[in-house]
């Protein structure tokens, strides 16, 4: 591939796919199911794909779809290393990141990414989608160097958001999961994949349409959400308060009758998990993530199935 110039492709059987999720959030693997549920519709097949997690839990959700197990984050290198075959490696992060690279603590730096990356055989394209918080600290890589890197950054130097998604999962043996808290911009990535369409109208279906898709929707799904967002913040707020002052009430009561505390232990649980739940209400209300796009010349000459 001659810098942007010459025309790539992404199909069903020229692709490696791999995910990575440095998370043990239940959530996180329904995005990656729901993702692989949307690959295997397209044709492409379980041995190209790779999901990558420390999560011990993980293996019940994707089993449960008749997925590929999981692998531990540790085997990433030698897994791309080995996979022969493929013209592009398309590689996905959702779960947690910080302002050094993939996961809180850090396993996975910018540079070290790119580097395995890199490092898939044959590969003449590289696509890394970074969906997870802080993702802009992969931005301004060498995306030039061969093989050519493509990255989808879902935030910028900040969190990335997760929002209620009425979209259900159904498994194999006719159970269903119906909606979860969904990383926005990795859940419209792979809805743009499920029907690739042409966005900004230049006749192209091509990466740089998947780009404007999942940023755009993705957006607005956080703007549509804030404002039922904020009453439910304002209901946890009341009752994390009314928990609060019970609390309080008890430690002052126990301070002038000099004895222990005697919580109702139902209310410090109720507590904890109200000042949890308010706290994941508060940062939608009070974020916006920002897209990014690298390499969008590359981009743009893409095709996608």
């Amino acid at each position: 591939m001659q810098g942007s110039k010459r025309e790539a492709s992404i199909t069903n059987d020229n692709t490696f796919w791999v995910f990575i999720s440095d998370s043990t959030e239940a959530r996180h693997t329904f995005d990656v199911i729901h993702a692989v549920g949307v690959l295997l519709s397209k044709g492409v097949s379980e041995k190209a794909i790779r999901y990558f997690t420390d999560d011990a839990q993980a293996v019940k959700f994707t089993s449960a779809f008749n997925y590929p197990a999981p692998m531990p984050i540790a085997n990433l290198g030698n897994e791309i290393a080995a996979a022969k075959g493929f013209e592009n490696l398309f590689l996905v992060v959702t779960g947690h990141g910080w302002a050094e690279g993939i996961g809180y603590p850090v396993k996975i730096s910018p540079s070290h990414l790119v580097s395995v990356a890199r490092s898939a055989p044959n590969a003449e394209l590289v696509v890394i989608a970074l969906t997870q918080c802080f993702a802009g600290v992969f931005n301004f890589a060498d995306a030039r160097s061969k093989p050519p890197i493509v990255m989808l950054g879902a935030a910028n130097l900040g969190s990335s958001l997760s929002t209620p998604i009425n979209f259900t999962l159904t498994a194999p043996n006719g159970d269903q999961l119906s909606g979860w808290a969904a990383n926005s911009f990795m859940f419209y990535l792979f809805r743009w994949f499920f029907a690739p369409r042409d966005i900004d109208g230049d006749g192209q279906i091509t990466l740089l349409d998947a780009y404007k898709y999942s940023g755009s929707f993705a957006s607005g799904e956080i703007i549509q959400t804030k404002p039922t967002v904020f009453v439910e913040s304002q209901q946890l707020a009341a009752k994390y308060q009314e928990i609060k002052t019970r609390i309080d009430a008890e430690n002052e009561e126990a301070i002038k009758m000099k004895r222990p505390p005697n919580h109702n232990p139902q209310d410090l649980l109720n507590f904890q998990a109200a000042k949890t739940q308010l706290d994941e209400k508060i940062s939608i209300l009070h974020i916006s993530q920002e897209p990014w796009l690298l390499h969008a010349d590359l981009a743009r000459n893409v095709k996608v199935f």
